[in-house]
């Protein structure tokens, strides 16, 4: 599959191709639940008070591979207490949960942010290997998904499925994130830049979360566009667009084998 390599002064919003039932316009939610890789709940503090002026309601979960049915079991809580639609998101190991329990019926769509999106048998130490993960994080990831738990990346497409690559994130390559929402066919946004990506890009990511649930977005454009078209921000909608800065900077992108 040939895709392009153009240069990016933030980011980059791509579709990597459409599963037999993905949905381009996602069911319309009002729940998102962010379970995050960790105890660390305030990461998220960035991205909560744009999702909430947006209308959604938000629930924040927790996990860690050290005990992944324990936190499988619990985000499936959180997710089945929202009494609607909900928006699934992860990052880092939590992508396992998201994988997990991503095809539940009350999730309608799911997000990972520089994530894990693996199937249920899958070898992470032979992922790493392939992908030159660092030896710390291999022993922090490595626990084997559940067998209880299947995940195939099959049943995951049958709901709209967005990735955020974090080109320089500190435990999981670039390259290792494109093969996953390869697999996925998701729909991905590319974010450059260091650190957790809802902390260094709360925008870019609370604008991929509310178009995972269905909201429709308004390109940063029109008035605050200078002529171009081309921002450094994705689609936002217009309340969360003040400040949206546009650039005659060619865009990067990169080449999918």
């Amino acid at each position: 599959m040939r895709a392009f390599w153009l240069k990016a002064v933030a980011i980059v919003a791509l579709t990597m191709g459409v599963g037999p039932a993905y949905a381009e316009t996602p069911a319309a939610a009002r729940n998102v639940v962010l379970v995050t890789d960790g105890t660390d709940l305030s990461r998220w503090a960035p991205v909560i008070p744009l999702l909430e002026a947006a209308g959604l309601s938000v629930t924040r979960a927790q996990t860690l591979p050290s005990a992944p049915d324990i936190f499988i079991d619990e985000t499936r809580q959180a997710v089945n207490a929202q009494g609607g639609p909900t928006v699934l998101v992860g990052e880092g190991w939590s992508g396992t949960v998201v994988s997990a329990i991503g095809t539940d019926a009350q999730v309608s769509a799911v997000v990972y942010l520089a994530a894990l999106a693996p199937e249920t048998g899958e070898d992470f130490k032979a992922l790493a290997a392939r992908f030159a993960v660092k030896a710390d994080v291999v022993r922090r990831m490595a626990p084997a998904i559940p067998m209880k738990h299947e995940i195939t990346a099959l049943a995951l497409r049958e709901k709209p499925r967005f990735y955020a690559i974090a080109k320089r994130d500190e435990a999981l390559p670039a390259e290792l994130q494109r093969f996953y929402a390869a697999r996925l066919k998701a729909k991905i946004i590319l974010l450059d830049g260091e650190g957790f990506t809802a902390q260094s890009h709360p925008r870019e990511i609370a604008g991929l979360i509310l178009e995972a649930a269905g909201m429709k977005p308004t390109a940063c454009g029109a008035a605050d566009d200078d002529g171009t078209g081309a921002c450094a921000a994705p689609a936002l909608p217009r309340s969360l667009a003040e400040g949206c800065k546009c650039t005659k900077t060619p865009l990067e992108s990169f080449i999918e084998p």
